[in-house]
């Protein structure tokens, strides 16, 4: 019926909508986006396998969290929260300090990047919530980064704007969520 159904319908959570409308009276998409994320990650809503207001840390309420802001960004429109996302992980930084990891898959890639940037921020942004410590590459996941992107870049970018090393270096090491995805 309306963006907040679609949104519901697409990724959840269950009764999610009527907040969602109640939101967008009062704040832009954006806004509402982060402003869900917040509610789901703070368990004001039945996630899938937890109880609701069980705890902030929570790899599955970021989960949730993630993919409902994005579908309310994208207006549920597009398949990047289900399929553009294959999952959002709490992994372990050397330190023994949490992070949460953002996996991207084939059609989020086609939605351009807008939508991958936006779920970064929303990952961040609930990760913050949750107390989650930021990403902390070693410097041979740097340099994985690297030599990743050159490659993919060599075989898909022809024409198209290829980051430098130092380019590359520095989103790895400055972003607080980790950029995974899996294998192309």
């Amino acid at each position: 019926a309306d963006v907040a159904a679609r949104v519901e319908g697409l990724v959840g959570p269950i009764d999610c909508a009527v907040r969602i409308r109640e939101i967008c009276l009062e704040k832009s998409r954006e806004a509402a986006s982060f402003q869900i994320a917040k509610e789901i990650v703070e368990g004001k809503f039945a996630v899938a396998g937890l109880a609701e207001g069980i705890g902030v840390n929570s790899q599955k309420r970021i989960e949730q969290a993630v993919r409902t802001g994005l579908a309310l960004f994208t207006e549920g429109v597009v398949s990047a929260p289900i399929e553009g996302i294959s999952q959002v992980a709490v992994r372990e930084n050397p330190d023994g300090s949490k992070f949460v990891a953002v996996y991207f898959a084939g059609p989020i890639r086609g939605a351009g990047g807008t939508g991958q940037a936006f779920a970064l921020i929303l990952a961040d942004y609930c990760r913050q919530i949750a107390r989650i410590s930021n990403y902390r590459p070693l410097s041979e996941e740097v340099e994985r980064y690297v030599e990743e992107c050159n490659l993919y870049a060599l075989k898909t970018r022809a024409g198209q704007y290829v980051p430098t090393q130092e380019e590359i270096k520095h989103i790895v090491t400055s972003c607080p969520v980790c950029i995974d995805g899996d294998p192309t």
